[in-house]
């Protein structure tokens, strides 16, 4: 089962939780410990950092499904598709370092994760909340209507590859997402 939605919507609490709920295995969003270790913010990700998360967060969900803990459920918190959808809103950023030419690359290699990665269930959630500053965030993005531009960005990427009728969009408090 993937959770996915734009920053700060609560998704990793909730991938969290219903990981211990069920007692069924639940990945984080590698690109963050990626950010923390590599000591790189948001603004300075390149086409070689977004490779990194597509590969990362493949691998994580991968290593999680295939392991022992694992007896029929697991919880994704994001995959490629995410990191697509932030690679095309910053390639047209002129303040951020990734192009539009380095974007295409991007979508190449995280559309071919997404086919590979056969999701049962996505759970999308909708861009309503707080958005909380970790300060690794790029906040020049953390505006509703940025973050509803992400999300349709995000939407429209499920719908190409093919995953459309997997979703149910979220949009309630986190104890209505949880339930």
């Amino acid at each position: 089962i993937l959770i996915t939605g734009t920053a700060s919507e609560g998704k990793s609490t909730l991938v969290k939780d219903l990981g211990k709920y069920f007692n069924a295995p639940s990945s984080y969003e590698w690109a963050i410990g990626y950010m923390n270790e590599s000591c790189v913010s948001e603004w300075e990700l390149d086409i070689t950092d977004f490779l990194a998360f597509l590969e990362g967060q493949y691998n994580l969900n991968r290593s999680l499904i295939n392991s022992d803990s694992n007896h029929g459920l697991f919880f994704s918190d994001t995959d490629s598709l995410v990191t697509n959808m932030y690679s095309n809103f910053y390639s047209k950023d002129p303040d951020l370092a990734l192009t539009e030419e380095e974007y295409k690359k991007i979508k190449t290699v995280a559309y071919e994760y997404a086919k590979k990665s056969r999701w049962n269930k996505i759970f999308l959630l909708a861009p309503h909340g707080v958005f909380v500053d970790n300060h690794i965030r790029y906040m020049n993005h953390s505006d509703i209507e940025k973050r509803k531009a992400l999300f349709d960005i995000l939407v429209e990427s499920i719908k190409e590859v093919g995953d459309w009728d997997k979703v149910t969009i979220l949009n309630g408090n986190y104890y209505e997402n949880f339930i």
